[in-house]
């Protein structure tokens, strides 16, 4: 069963909501730091969580990718079971969310892993800080596919936007054929044909679809700033059970039906607050 985690975060915190067990976990009893993982990742997380808290966890660090650094290199000195192997996008992502020494609001730092033969490795390149700040005020993070859901957060869901490039671009072809034919026998048939196969309709088609999502996506983002940080938790919460009815429904009831297995605020003066959790993510 694929998981399903959603992190909405603002000046407040960081409220975050999941339909599975052992997905977020406390990484220090002294500092705001929390990780979410995919518990459907065939590796132990739960157990390699536990060596890490064993060594005595990180020390305060100004910026908040130190701590995901501390983490990762622990996690490259982990010997490596050839059963590891992942297979999609959201069993190698982690989730870091917390506060760096000097940060008055909160850090959510996304990097992706790579299981080699003899160690584990991140993808640096990709690695994506999300810092909520004056200019950035809201944010979502995930983890899964929340097909059902996204057309609240983005308009549209990922099949959806890429769908409409390809319908547009048949519609496109269809009308270029119609202006050729048009002009094939006048003296504007080379101009009209130049401009025609200059013009990108799929990159027109691309660029329009991320500009609906992006707008859509402010409005929502307007929305979450405003929220109390018991707003972020109820939404994060009533996101992820819609998300699994909605999967039940479509599945024509053979998904599992269930609610919110974990639930977890992380701020600055509390730390990492547990609403619901499995009792080895302590």
């Amino acid at each position: 069963m694929e998981t399903i985690f959603i992190a909405l975060s603002n000046k407040s915190g960081i409220a975050c909501a999941s339909d599975r067990d052992h997905t977020i976990y406390q990484l220090s009893k002294k500092l705001p730091l929390a990780l979410a993982v995919s518990p459907s990742s065939p590796i132990p997380w739960n157990r390699i969580i536990e060596q890490y808290k064993l060594t005595g966890g990180p020390e305060e660090k100004k910026e908040f990718s130190d701590y995901a650094t501390h983490f990762l290199s622990f996690l490259s000195t982990i010997p490596v079971d050839k059963s590891w192997k992942i297979n999609s996008n959201d069993s190698s992502k982690l989730l870091f969310m917390g506060y760096g020494k000097d940060d008055l609001f909160p850090c959510i730092y996304e990097v992706s892993i790579i299981v080699k033969t003899d160690k584990i490795i991140y993808e640096e390149r990709i690695s994506n800080l999300k810092k909520i700040a004056h200019g950035h005020t809201a944010d979502i993070s995930i983890i899964g596919n929340v097909n059902g859901v996204s057309t609240l957060i983005w308009g549209a869901n990922n099949d959806t936007r890429l769908t409409i490039p390809a319908y547009l671009s048949w519609h496109f072809e269809t009308y270029k054929n119609r202006v050729i034919e048009k002009f094939k026998d006048s003296e504007f048939a080379d101009y009209v044909n130049k401009k025609l196969e200059l013009f990108d309709d799929l990159e027109y088609a691309f660029d329009h679809t991320d500009f609906i999502k992006n707008d859509m996506e402010l409005k929502v983002l307007s929305g979450i700033d405003s929220f109390s940080i018991e707003d972020l938790v109820t939404a994060s919460e009533t996101l992820v059970n819609a998300e699994v009815r909605l999967k039940h429904l479509f599945s024509g009831g053979k998904e599992d039906l269930h609610v919110s297995k974990e639930i977890a605020v992380i701020t600055r003066t509390e730390g990492v607050t547990w609403i619901k959790h499995s009792l080895f993510a302590l």
